[in-house]
């Protein structure tokens, strides 16, 4: 059986368990499926909702903060681009396009957690 040790006071994952592995399992904790395990690894879980023994992912400030500049950055993009189609100035268009799809990329990686010193854990 795998088991979750969690901060007691922040509710944060500390680390994750197997009592086939591990000699002593540490405190708090909670006994989670080998499915529970599986979803929370994919799903970036940082947190345990104590109540409900479940493994959730809470956004944390630095993550929203990056989210909001990016989409700062992605609508300053799209109107630089309009400006370039009003105008008719094709020469720039490429470049701005490029630089709006790494945008996006970047939103997309940083909406599905794609993090991997948070997969270490």
């Amino acid at each position: 059986m795998k088991y979750v040790h969690y901060d007691e006071k922040e509710k944060t994952i500390l680390g994750y368990y197997d009592d086939e592995i591990h000699e002593t399992i540490p405190t708090p904790n909670i006994e989670i499926s080998d499915e529970d395990w599986l979803r929370a690894l994919n799903e970036n879980a940082n947190s345990v909702d104590t109540k409900n023994k479940k493994l959730v992912r809470i956004e944390v400030e630095q993550e929203k903060d990056e989210k909001v500049e990016l989409e700062a950055q992605i609508k300053e993009t799209e109107n630089d681009i309009r400006r370039a189609i009003l105008i008719g100035n094709d020469a720039v268009l490429p470049e701005l396009r490029e630089e709006y799809k790494e945008l996006l990329a970047q939103k997309q990686a940083l909406e599905k957690g794609e993090n991997k010193d948070e997969k270490e854990n």
